[in-house]
């Protein structure tokens, strides 16, 4: 984990081998029909709860923000936008936070890549979710990845 990313994550709240517990949104997802697979589930346990903040060079002005949080789908069309991007993917996906500089949610799919929703194309950031949130955070100058082949938008044929 790069120095800059564990600082802010401590800042956040978070400390090596933080774990919470989050049996209820295990199960609140079961009953939306969408279990955690294991990477997201360690990864929610760890993070979940965090706003990280990325303050500008030599002040505190704050110039970017990560929201990590359990999501349960629950408001109409929230189940066909994740089918769609995941149909796209050929992976399931999961909303586990928010970039407030981009306004989009973070997903992460079954394998535990990160990847944003932007103007309704499926981005990849990050391979791990550590790599999501420091290519979000920008700390690593990583290009956005269009991930989807045929550059489907949700419900296209």
């Amino acid at each position: 984990m790069d120095e800059l990313l564990r600082h802010d994550l401590e800042k956040a709240g978070w400390y090596p081998g933080r774990k919470i517990d989050i049996t209820q949104h295990c199960e609140n997802m079961h009953k939306a029909c969408r279990p955690l697979p294991d990477v997201v589930r360690s990864f929610l346990e760890e993070f979940a709860g965090l706003t990280v903040e990325r303050l500008a060079p030599a002040s505190s002005e704050v110039i970017d923000r990560v929201k990590i949080f359990l999501y349960v789908p629950d408001r109409p069309g929230d189940d066909y936008e994740l089918n769609c991007l995941g149909t796209t993917l050929g992976s399931p996906v999961l909303i586990v936070g928010f970039h407030e500089n981009s306004g989009t949610n973070i997903l992460m799919d079954t394998s535990g890549r990160v990847f944003e929703a932007i103007d309704g194309y499926l981005w990849r950031i990050g391979d791990t979710p550590i790599d999501g949130l420091s290519a979000m955070l920008s700390y690593e100058s990583k290009p956005l990845e269009r991930y989807d082949e045929d550059y489907l938008e949700w419900g296209a044929s």
